[in-house]
């Protein structure tokens, strides 16, 4: 009896140690559907993974997140990916969907031209942000095969869903509302509140401001102090006369990224000598329209200041002090 050997010939690499890896295959992945949008029928990314050459040899590719990714499981609803001659996987479990984006593995059988295919479903939420990358990088037993160097790494957008913009449908809306609409000078209940919202959580800062609308009757020196909240901090107070002024001509408040802070401007009455009629402040609120909008119906809102009474009973008025 005799025994001969016969080995995979060469590939050329004087570096690599061995002279047996001339057919080994190289792995590669690419965004085969690079683009999804939250709540659409197109929602999905896939991600194709193959190898040049057939190989005697299962390949286990491993999926991991590369650099510069932006999406993590709370963003996915599901991940797919297909078997030879079996059944897809299915993943939707939260904690499960992370473990294969840390580490997930497919399969090339020995012997076959199979290319696995990861399917992403993105998660419609209710937050506004921006379009964001899942970047997928591939590795493997290198006694098996090789990564490409170029196709190694591969990348899918998901954006938010639109209403005829692709990434605005989940765009808050502002708005304001006097939640404490009346105010007596110089009585206990001499201050105006004015509460600003929005009606759904951003990945970015909404910065609001402030202004004097149409049919004000207020000036800086009807008031002897403004303050605001500020979340997560000390609230603003200003009673200089000047920065008053400032602040009711363009004053902002802020509600922060991620944040559902509902800011509340306080307005103090100055309590004068002044005999006078009730008179309004109506402030008007804007933003950046990259940002939010201001509600159509609550975009402006009234509050009222009245003249302190004079303590007679019997005139028929709370406010002639």
């Amino acid at each position: 009896s005799a025994t001969g050997t016969i080995s995979d010939e060469d590939n050329g690499d004087t570096t690599d140690g061995s002279i047996t890896d001339g057919d080994k295959p190289v792995v590669s992945i690419v965004a085969t559907t690079p683009e999804a949008t939250e709540g659409a029928a197109d929602n999905t990314l896939a991600f194709t993974i193959s190898q040049d050459n057939v190989s005697n040899f299962d390949t286990e590719v491993s999926v991991s997140l590369g650099t510069n990714n932006a999406i993590v499981a709370a963003d996915i609803d599901q991940i797919s990916y297909t078997v030879d001659g079996g059944v897809d996987v299915v993943i939707t479990d939260p904690a499960e969907i992370a473990d294969f984006l840390a580490s997930g593995t497919v399969t090339i059988p020995a012997g076959s031209t199979f290319t696995p295919v990861i399917t992403v479903t993105a998660k419609d939420d209710d937050i506004f942000e921006n379009s964001e990358d899942l970047v997928l990088d591939i590795s493997t037993d290198a006694n098996v095969a090789s990564v490409s160097p170029t196709e190694g790494s591969a990348t899918g957008t998901i954006s938010d869903e639109g209403n005829g913009n692709p990434t605005d449908d989940d765009k808050p809306v502002v708005s304001i509302v006097a939640t404490t609409p009346e105010a007596t000078e110089g009585a206990a209940d001499n201050t105006l509140a004015f509460t600003i919202s929005q009606d759904n959580v951003s990945n970015f800062d909404t910065e609001v401001s402030v202004s004097l609308g149409t049919n004000n009757a207020i000036v800086a020196a009807d008031i002897d102090q403004i303050s605001y909240t500020v979340d997560g901090g000390v609230d603003v107070v200003i009673t200089n006369p000047a920065e008053i002024a400032d602040f009711l001509a363009s004053g902002t408040v802020t509600i922060p990224a991620g944040s559902t802070f509902t800011p509340v401007i306080t307005v103090t009455a100055k309590d004068d000598d002044i005999f006078e009629n009730s008179e309004d402040l109506v402030l008007d609120i804007s933003t950046d329209a990259n940002v939010a909008s201001v509600s159509p119906t609550e975009g402006s809102a009234t509050g009222t200041i009245s003249d302190e009474d004079n303590g007679d009973t019997t005139d028929g008025s709370i406010t002639d002090g």
